[in-house]
């Protein structure tokens, strides 16, 4: 089942501020790298892990 963690609104030039709830549930920080995967019609992101 799916949790609804954050909503936010695209930034000029397509950028989206994630949240400190969303950073410290992926475990990232300014700098990481992460991943936009769609499957099945949705996009999830992910922290690329090195």
């Amino acid at each position: 089942m799916a949790t609804f963690v954050d909503s936010k609104r695209i930034m000029k030039a397509s950028r989206v501020a994630l949240s400190d709830e969303v950073k410290s549930r992926l475990d990232v920080d300014e700098g990481d790298m992460v991943f936009f995967i769609e499957e099945n019609g949705k996009i999830y992101l992910k922290k690329a892990e090195a």
